[in-house]
């Protein structure tokens, strides 16, 4: 039986990087999603098999840790992907980013589901699975969530977003990454900010022309909290946990 793994060389190139050469989150993102899109296309339930069938994959919950450091610009990384039994809804997946001396950089996870493309509703998907050895490693033992569950607290500050045709995917939805671009634009930080933990939520889909307004406040242990809104409902939500 084949081990559910897959790794695969990425570089850092501009597109992924700020302006000190490291990797943004949205740049680790968009590798995470890439290199998931393609073991799925390998162990069978890839785009092209969850299409026709009138499926697609969305990302409800996303946690990235700082294992060391971010990667940098011009760098090749190794990335590692596994899958964890379903849920009765839900695909856990985890990652790793290591550099080309196989230390560890970043290790994420995320939650995934199925989603109707005509009902744009989550699909129980009994057709939809895998089959092979699951990989044993693991870095979060505990089980994703589904809503991080912030509390608007007193605004620092707050940007609003249109939806543009560039920043839809196949789904025909803002892609997962796009929410925390939107959050590295509104440059609440004037000094640079090092990155220790991420949680995004997804909450509702925003569609092309949607607006978001997105606050940013602190919590109570002062961690970096944003919630965008589309037609004053969540749309998604997001931690920031910095380096002390």
């Amino acid at each position: 039986m084949a081990l559910l793994y897959k790794e695969k060389e990425f570089f850092i190139h501009t597109s992924y990087v700020d302006t000190k050469e490291n990797a943004r989150l949205s740049g680790i993102l968009d590798i995470c999603q890439d290199i998931a899109g393609m073991h799925a296309i390998d162990i069978g339930v890839g785009y092209d098999v969850m299409v026709p069938k009138g499926y697609g994959w969305i990302v409800l919950y996303e946690r990235l840790v700082v294992r060391s450091r971010m990667p940098k610009f011009g760098e090749d990384v190794l990335v590692k992907t596994w899958p964890k039994a379903r849920g009765r809804l839900e695909f856990e997946r985890e990652y790793e980013v290591c550099d080309k001396d196989g230390n560890s950089l970043v290790s994420a996870i995320s939650n995934w589901a199925v989603m109707d493309i005509n009902a744009r509703r989550i699909s129980k998907a009994a057709d939809v699975n895998y089959e092979g050895e699951y990989y044993q490693n693991s870095f979060f033992t505990e089980k994703t969530k589904r809503r991080i569950g912030l509390t608007l607290g007193e605004v620092i500050a707050s940007t609003e977003y249109k939806i543009q045709l560039s920043d839809l995917d196949p789904n025909g939805h803002m892609n997962n990454a796009k929410y925390l671009d939107i959050i590295y634009n509104m440059n609440v930080h004037k000094e640079y900010m090092n990155i220790k933990e991420m949680e995004i939520a997804f909450i509702q889909e925003a569609r092309l022309d949607d607006t978001i307004n997105v606050k940013y406040f602190k919590n109570e242990n002062s961690d970096d909290c944003y919630i965008g809104m589309v037609n004053d409902m969540p749309c998604f939500e997001v931690i920031i946990r910095l380096e002390d």
